[in-house]
C-alpha cells in the first residue's frame, strides 16, 4: 500500500499508511501492559471516537444511505468491537509480535474475499505478498512448535 501506484500517491496517504501499523503497536503495547479485564471496551470506544474525530476533516460530499450508514454502524459497532475483544484476549495468551504477525493474515483473507464476494481478482503484487505473509506464518508457527519440542523433551 504505501507508495504503491495505481492511484495517486500523496505524502498525506503515506504518512497516513505508516501510522496504522504504529498505532495498532502502540495499542497492543498499552493492553499487554494494562491490568484490566475490560480493556477492550475502552479501546472500542476510543476506536469509534477517534474515527469520527478524524472524519470530521473529509469533505463528504455525497451522504451515505441510509444502507450505507447501517452497514457502517454495523461495522463499527459489532465488527470492531468484536474484533477488539479478540485481539485483547489473544493478547493475554500470545506475545504482543505474535498477535502481529497472525493479524496479518487479514492480508491474505481480505483480497480472497474480495475476489470471491465482489467478483474482483487480485493482483500479481497481491499474491506474491499473500504468499510471504503465509510463508511468514507457517514459518513461525514451524519455528514455536520445533522450540517447543526441544524445550519439553530436554
Amino acid at each position: 500500500m504505501l507508495g504503491e501506484t495505481g492511484g495517486e500517491v500523496t505524502l498525506i496517504g503515506n504518512l497516513i499508511a505508516l501510522m496504522v501499523p504504529i498505532s495498532i503497536s502502540i495499542l497492543f503495547i498499552v493492553i499487554t501492559k494494562m491490568d484490566i479485564a475490560d480493556a477492550w471496551l475502552i479501546f472500542a470506544a476510543a476506536q469509534g471516537l477517534g474515527c469520527a474525530f478524524v472524519f470530521l476533516f473529509f469533505d463528504v460530499s455525497v451522504p451515505p444511505t441510509a444502507f450505507d450508514a447501517f452497514l457502517i454502524g454495523v461495522n463499527g459497532l459489532i465488527v470492531g468491537s468484536l474484533a477488539m475483544g479478540l485481539i485483547t484476549l489473544g493478547l493475554r495468551m500470545l506475545p504482543a509480535a505474535e498477535v502481529s504477525l497472525l493479524m496479518t493474515g487479514e492480508t491474505i483473507i481480505g483480497p480472497i474475499l474480495v475476489w470471491w464476494w465482489v467478483g474482483l481478482m487480485p493482483g500479481f503484487y497481491t499474491l506474491i505478498g499473500g504468499a510471504l505473509v503465509l510463508l511468514a506464518l507457517f514459518g513461525n508457527a514451524f519455528w514455536r512448535l520445533r522450540n517447543q519440542n526441544q524445550t519439553s523433551s530436554a
